[in-house]
């Protein structure tokens, strides 16, 4: 069976739903903020895919890894992680009782999480259900714009080198 989030009041809940597809509700930026996703420093917030990937791939190595909104499912993020030239992406979200975990690879037990932190240093080991191990975190800039969004320039800055 599947699961879907239900949003309302800054309370994620997680209810049995009959379909295969997952639906997740919204997240206020005040949801966010409890949710400690603005301490992490490997999330670039609200980033596309394709910026996601070219991050990755001019980070270079094998086990680099960032966190960015998902850009399909409001309120969930993409842990995605390079290997062998390709980027995987697991989801992250919230459960019904506030903690943390990933999508990982099917027959993989899900794990939760107190913290974001936690869970990416969990992932940091061999063996987790993802494709390689997070070895080398990539960063985001430092500027955000008031929305929580990377400003665009830096981003830009950042591809010239």
């Amino acid at each position: 069976s599947s699961l879907a989030f239900h949003f309302s009041s800054d309370i994620w809940t997680l209810s049995p739903q009959p379909s295969e597809q997952r639906v997740y509700g919204r997240c206020s930026v005040g949801a966010l903020l409890v949710g400690g996703m603005d301490s992490v420093p490997v999330y670039h917030g609200h980033i596309s895919k394709e910026m996601g990937e070219k991050l990755l791939a001019g980070a270079g190595k094998d086990g680099s890894y960032l966190l960015r909104d998902s850009e399909t499912l409001s309120g969930v993020y993409c842990l995605c992680v390079l290997n062998k030239g390709f980027v995987y992406t697991y989801r992250v979200y919230l459960t019904e009782t506030g903690s943390w975990t990933a999508e990982t690879a099917p027959g993989v037990h899900r794990r939760l999480f107190r913290k974001v932190k936690n869970l990416i240093a969990a992932y940091e080991k061999p063996d987790q259900g993802i494709a390689v191990p997070l070895l080398y975190p990539v960063y985001r800039p430092k500027s955000l714009d008031p929305e929580g969004k990377i400003c665009d320039e830096e981003y830009r800055f950042m591809n010239a080198s």
